[in-house]
């Protein structure tokens, strides 16, 4: 069948090894819409991945690397302290030959500090892209009034961190 046309019924008697031709018209019906209440509703197209939610992935892994190396850097630093703890006694280290283990341990020490900051900053910042850089609309982004919103705002003692998350 034509899409938009009408069935076409015709009987034609035919006796046995008898052959006919048969002419047929086919005519476009008249499309009549169906009511609203009868058509389904338009299926939403799926959501795409916002670009910000998949760099907060990529932030989040570079700040849990981060705090794997303060913790391995923070572990060198302990072992630098325990061997100076053990071939010293537990007071101040004089003797300069210790001079090199003590500017390891220092370096160590460093090291764990400077990962763990940046690691905790990087996770913190990942895991504030992936809550709020979610799915993006596939028609685009949401209205203004409907956006999430992350602000510093001055409080007692230093600064306050608030983020607003329209559910």
């Amino acid at each position: 069948m034509v899409p938009g046309s009408s069935p076409l019924r015709v009987q034609v008697p035919i006796a046995a090894g008898e052959t006919k031709t048969v002419p047929l018209s086919v005519k476009k019906a008249a499309i009549r819409p169906e009511p609203e209440h009868v058509r389904p509703p338009p299926v939403p197209p799926p959501a795409k991945e916002g670009h910000i939610r998949t760099a907060g992935f990529v932030v989040g892994g570079v700040g849990v690397a981060g705090l794997v190396v303060a913790v391995a850097a923070g572990a060198g630093a302990l072992s630098k302290l325990s061997q100076l703890e053990k071939e010293c006694g537990k007071s101040r280290c004089t003797n300069p030959e210790y001079g090199g283990v003590v500017d390891e341990g220092r370096r160590w020490q460093t090291t764990a500090n400077i990962a763990l900051t940046v690691g905790a900053a990087a996770t913190v910042a990942g895991g504030l892209m992936i809550v709020l850089g979610g799915p993006a609309a596939a028609t685009g982004t949401r209205p203004v009034s409907q956006r999430a919103s992350v602000g510093v705002a001055p409080a007692p003692g230093g600064a306050a961190l608030w983020i607003a998350y329209p559910f």
